[in-house]
């Protein structure tokens, strides 16, 4: 019994050192936030995640994919950009209420933010191939009613937040 006790021990303090797993009521959205959670930590960037998707359980895979990619990849592209590894970080967070669900991804970010049309233009080199992830993630919204809102406060703090109907 002791050596199933200390294997038991060892084996949760492995997964409380390698794993931040989410459980947020789907299992491809905990798996993929898994994932993007590894990569912002690679890059010394905190993350955050207070995330309940079970009522948005008609959102399509698809969607899902769409949604949370873009914004933790330009989430994760912005933080590796601030200089000083202790002020990176990404927070996720959802709330429900009267009949609407908000999710927040915030994150840090370093110099000025171009727009056309109320969207951030992306600062990789190569434009052409890049630039869609607000438009992508605006477009799978309007499928379920949603909006895309963008706020930027002074402290280099970046706010995408998705709001829809439930």
């Amino acid at each position: 019994r002791p050596k199933l006790t200390h294997y038991i021990n060892e084996l949760l303090l492995t997964f409380e050192a390698n794993d931040k797993y989410i459980e947020a009521g789907n299992e491809l959205l905990d798996g993929f936030l898994a994932e993007k959670i590894a990569e912002a930590e690679n890059d010394h960037i905190e993350t955050s995640i207070i995330l309940d998707f079970r009522p948005a359980a008609f959102i399509s895979d698809v969607d899902i994919c769409t949604i949370f990619g873009n914004a933790l990849d330009n989430a994760i592209e912005a933080s590796r950009q601030v200089p000083n590894p202790t002020d990176r970080y990404i927070s996720v967070y959802s709330t429900s209420t009267a009949g609407q669900m908000a999710i927040s991804f915030a994150n840090s970010y370093v110099g000025t933010i171009n727009e056309v049309k109320g969207l951030p233009v992306t600062t990789k080199a190569s434009s052409r191939h890049h630039g869609y992830g607000l438009s992508s993630i605006t477009k799978a919204l309007q499928k379920y009613d949603g909006i895309v809102s963008i706020n930027k406060d002074t402290k280099n703090k970046f706010i995408l937040t998705v709001m829809f109907p439930l």
